[in-house]
Parts: structure tokens; C-alpha cells; sequence
């Protein structure tokens, strides 16, 4: 008898548990159907708002001041005129606030932005980018120790060029090998370089010509090479000169008429050699 009652308790349970799990999906799977199209369906959505709306109590109330897609719409359309016409950065800042507030929002707003301007949207929302990296500590110290870094290569390169040719030769003959030195030599206008590298050891001089990129070391031989010709002719020129009564040469040579004082000055340089 025991046995048998057991049995029957152990049906009921069964059938209890299977008549409630039938119940629950008869419920739960309809509402979740309902609220899929509420939250996919503006126009159903609407319609169970006013439906709701209507109801007595604070239910009633709170679906009345919801607001309506169409008082949403025409306050995204709004901000997004207003967005638009405001500086980049200020813009860029508000919408920062939102996208992390309310991603789709965000979105929403976005698109009626682009309607109305692409390239100053595509201007906000790379600004909204950028301030995203920099709450990034690792993309923040990168950005700064890269321009600290710019910075300083600036500063040598125009330390560098701001020197006289001698001074700027003899550091060049000691640091040829740094590469540092070399990336900044590299940024040198080809006509301080030309003149400097035209006075180093030649070996020096081709070890650092083909650390260049090709168009800059073709300007900076071409310099070279018109430096080279320009001695050499007034090597030419003193030789002659040196055959000359000392008074009519002084009187050619001194002339500026004939030559520039830099040519002179070279001219000194190699009748002392």
C-alpha cells in the first residue's frame, strides 16, 4: 500500500512540475515576443504607450509623460543642428559626455549630424577619438614622450645648422658614427651640408652620403661636386696670378667687381696652402 502511494506522489510531482513549466512558457514566452516588437516596433511601441497611458494611477501617469518618437526625433534633430554649428572642440566635448552616457543616443545623433555635414562630423567624431586615447594613460605618456621627442630633434637640427662651417665639421668628424647625429644631419639644408661634407675626409664624407635617402644625397653631391669645381678653377686662377708683378695681381684679385669676398676669402685660404 505504502508502494503504491509512493508511486502516485511520485506521478503528481511529475505532472505538477510539467503543468507549471507548460504555464510558464504559455506566459513568459508571448511577453518576451511583446516586448522584442515594443522595443523593435516604434509604431507598436507607440501604440502600447497610449494604450497604457490611459490607465488610472501612477501607470497611467508615467506613460503619459513619456515622450512620443516624434517629440524624440525633433529633440535629436536639435542637438544635432546645434552640434553642428558649434566649434569642433566644444562640440567634440558634449558628445564625448553622451557617448558615454547613452551609446545609442549617441548614435542617433550622429547620423542626423552626418545628414547635415559629413566633414565637420567626421572632424567631431576624430576629436571624440582622440580624447578617448588620451583617458588611455599608456596612448597619453606615448603622445607626449613622442613630442618631447620631435621637439628636442628639432632643437639639434637647428643647432646644427645655426653653427659655423668649422664648428659644424668638427662635430661631424666625431660623431659621423652616431646615428642620432646622422638622422640630423639628414634634415640639414643640402647647402650647409654640401660645405661641410666637402671639407671632411672623404671616406667620412661617403660613409655619410650613403646613410642619406637617394634624392637627398644626389642634392647634397651636386653641391659638392659645383664646390669641387669652383676651387679647383680658382686654383687655376692663382697659379696664374703667381706669374704676375704683385700690384696687378693684387689689383685683379682685390677687385670685388671681379670676385665676390667669398671668393676671395678662398683665395686667401689657398695661396696660404
Amino acid at each position: 500500500m505504502e508502494i503504491a502511494n509512493t508511486e502516485k506522489n511520485k506521478k503528481d510531482n511529475k505532472l505538477s512540475k510539467i503543468v507549471i513549466i507548460l504555464l510558464i512558457s504559455l506566459i513568459a514566452i508571448p511577453l518576451a515576443i511583446v516586448g522584442l516588437i515594443y522595443n523593435t516596433n516604434k509604431n507598436f511601441k507607440n501604440d502600447v504607450n497610449n494604450l497604457l497611458s490611459k490607465m488610472p494611477g501612477s501607470v497611467g501617469e508615467h506613460f503619459r509623460n513619456y515622450p512620443t518618437e516624434v517629440e524624440k526625433s525633433e529633440k535629436i534633430d536639435y542637438l544635432s543642428s546645434y552640434f553642428i554649428n558649434l566649434d569642433a572642440n566644444t562640440a567634440a566635448d558634449k558628445m564625448y559626455i553622451i557617448k558615454k552616457d547613452d551609446e545609442k543616443l549617441y548614435i542617433d545623433i550622429l547620423r542626423v549630424m552626418n545628414s547635415i555635414s559629413i566633414p565637420k562630423t567626421e572632424e567631431i567624431v576624430l576629436k571624440i577619438r582622440n580624447m578617448e586615447l588620451r583617458k588611455d594613460l599608456l596612448f597619453s605618456l606615448y603622445d607626449d614622450a613622442q613630442k618631447e621627442e620631435k621637439e628636442r630633434f628639432l632643437s639639434e637640427v637647428s643647432r646644427v645648422e645655426k653653427q659655423d662651417i668649422m664648428t659644424s665639421l668638427l662635430e661631424t668628424e666625431k660623431r659621423f658614427s652616431d646615428r642620432e647625429f646622422l638622422k640630423i644631419l639628414a634634415e640639414i639644408k643640402t647647402d650647409k651640408l654640401g660645405e661641410v661634407l666637402y671639407y671632411i675626409d672623404s671616406d667620412i664624407r661617403n660613409y655619410i652620403l650613403d646613410t642619406f635617402k637617394e634624392d637627398k644625397k644626389m642634392l647634397v653631391e651636386a653641391i659638392i661636386y659645383e664646390k669641387t669645381n669652383e676651387v679647383n678653377t680658382l686654383i687655376d686662377i692663382a697659379k696664374v696670378y703667381e706669374t704676375k708683378p704683385i700690384d696687378v695681381a693684387i689689383d685683379a684679385i682685390g677687385n670685388t667687381n671681379n670676385y665676390s669676398l667669398y671668393k676671395l676669402e678662398l683665395f686667401i685660404k689657398i695661396c696660404q696652402c
